[in-house]
């Protein structure tokens, strides 16, 4: 594998500049033909941005130089610049803008997640992927760290942590990649979600 640690580094301090812009401007920080993974909802009655995400750090080795860390309040401009740095293809939903600063750590800190972790390449960041308390697997890796092998090892890692559970994926129909890789581990197509808002005043 390539040396992706500068590349990594280059994200990360992407992300503090727009998590520091973010939470300045009190708003959310637009990016021309980005969209998000979750709704940019009110910010009424949160209350510390940077509050811990409510677990403690611990790590789990998966391999040699990767390893899966609990995600804490320092990930969150990471995790920003994940959101805003990801391409229309690999969302199901999204709002079309990204949330505000406490928006998102708001989301990070809701009980929707059984676990949340940051994937660490080596000493440094290279993704998250988490499990819901619905069952469900995400995961997202950062460009420099695609087509590595990092992906299928960190899914592998989820289901054999959880033995006898039924996990399950959303993915963009889309996203192709992501499809493709689920399908060699084994995973299959179970249905497809269609959407649809009524325009107000027809």
């Amino acid at each position: 594998m390539a040396d992706t640690r500068p590349e990594i580094v280059r994200y990360w301090k992407d992300g503090e500049r727009m998590a520091r812009k973010a939470r300045v401007e009190g708003t959310s920080v637009r990016q021309p033909g980005q969209q998000v993974g979750h709704d940019a909802t009110s910010d009424d009655g949160v209350q510390g941005a940077g509050a811990p995400v409510g677990m403690e750090s611990k790590q789990v080795r998966i391999d040699h130089g990767l390893t899966l860390r609990t995600i804490t309040d320092g990930d969150m401009g990471f995790l920003y610049s994940c959101l805003a740095q990801r391409g229309p293809e690999v969302h199901v939903s999204s709002s079309g803008q990204l949330p505000s600063w406490i928006a998102h750590c708001r989301h990070w800190l809701s009980p929707i997640y059984a676990e949340k972790y940051i994937i660490m390449l080596d000493d440094l960041p290279a993704g998250y992927c988490y499990l819901s308390t619905n069952n469900e697997v995400g995961i997202h890796l950062i460009k420099e760290c695609q087509h590595h092998g990092i992906g299928p090892k960190v899914v592998r890692h989820l289901c054999r942590t959880h033995p006898g559970v039924k996990l399950y994926a959303n993915i963009s129909p889309f996203n192709t990649r992501s499809q493709r890789m689920f399908e060699k581990l084994g995973w299959r197509e179970l249905q497809r979600t269609y959407t649809f808002t009524q325009p107000n005043g027809d």
